[in-house]
């Protein structure tokens, strides 16, 4: 999985620095583009910041909270603030998404 960012300023992220987007500020929220290759099968993470999933082609597989999404170009997805999830892509296609982060400063945990 490729991440860049589109909107907000640098972030840590536990052990993960994003980089600033190409367009900066203070917007109250981060804008992410995800590109996620067929067979990726990411971990679990949690986050205590609202976050939107848009799918702009392919499709993906979201678990949240145990329950199984299969997300494909044109949905949106709310995540439960607190809710475990867990992003998979299991076609033979390459898939791309923008999460929206509710914050300028997202923070995830493991699991």
């Amino acid at each position: 999985m490729t991440e860049a960012p589109v909107i907000g300023n640098a972030v840590r992220d536990g052990a993960i620095e994003w980089p600033a987007a190409p367009l900066r500020g203070n917007p109250g929220f981060q804008l992410r583009h995800l590109a996620i290759a067929p067979g990726y099968d990411g971990p679990a993470i949690t986050r205590q910041q609202p976050e939107v999933w848009l799918v702009q082609a392919g499709c993906a597989q979201l678990t949240v909270a145990g329950a199984q999404l299969d997300l494909q170009a044109g949905d949106v997805f709310t995540v439960p603030i607190g809710a475990p999830r867990a992003l998979a892509n299991r076609s033979s296609q390459g898939c791309e998404l923008y999460v929206v982060h509710g914050t300028d400063s997202p923070v995830s945990q493991l699991g």
